[in-house]
């Protein structure tokens, strides 16, 4: 006699079945963030659920602050990264905001909040990154924190820092933690009066005469 066992045998479970190659257009790439807003997005998908390769294309045609709400030069991204649908590993993100071009790498880990009623809930996420901008001008970023479109200083600046935005309530611009070195080149401070005061300072210094 044979004995044996009626129905399928034994499946990969869907998180660990490898996906066909996909592309997919979506409206987020980026965990939500409080104060950041959403992005467009072009990307292709492959592996498993639990280790899916990202590969996009990104715009944000409304990119802001919000605590500061005006609206700059849509950025654009090239992203080539892993996700298991939980943290995300970026390796790099290669990205534009108007004049300026700069690259970054790291990771964006969900965070574990408290239990609640023995469930465990959602914490947000810790953003990571390391960041080298090669090109740029310091408008594009001091934009970032304008109200009225004007900013304070133009000239060149390049800079290497790490970069990290820890979960919380709070906006990003107050968790925001930058650590690392830039160099400014060409710098003009955008007031007349200001710009000619620096001068002259300049000018004292260098046991010129005082304009």
């Amino acid at each position: 006699m044979r004995r044996g066992a009626l129905g399928r045998g034994r499946q990969p479970t869907l998180a660990n079945r490898r996906l066909p190659a996909i592309t997919a257009l979506s409206t987020r790439i980026w965990p939500a963030s409080r104060g950041l807003r959403d992005s467009l997005v072009d990307r292709a998908l492959r592996g498993t659920l639990r280790d899916l390769t990202v590969d996009g294309q990104t715009q944000t045609p409304d990119f802001r602050l919000t605590h500061f709400g005006l609206r700059c030069r849509s950025p654009r991204a090239s992203t080539h990264g892993w996700t298991d649908q939980r943290d995300t590993w970026l390796e790099p993100v290669d990205a534009t905001l108007g004049h300026s071009h700069f690259s970054a790498r790291g990771q964006i880990v969900r965070v574990p909040g408290p239990v609640v009623e023995g469930a465990q809930q959602y914490g947000g996420h810790d953003i990571a990154l390391t960041v080298n901008v090669d090109r740029a001008r310091i408008e594009d970023f001091l934009r970032l924190a304008s109200r009225s479109g004007k900013v304070l200083l133009t000239g060149d600046v390049t800079m290497k820092t790490s970069l990290h935005i820890p979960p919380g309530p709070a906006p990003v611009h107050e968790r925001l933690v930058l650590n690392g070195s830039f160099a400014l080149s060409n710098a003009r401070f955008a007031s007349a009066k200001i710009q000619g005061r620096i001068t002259e300072l300049s000018l004292r210094g260098q046991g010129g005469q005082e304009m």
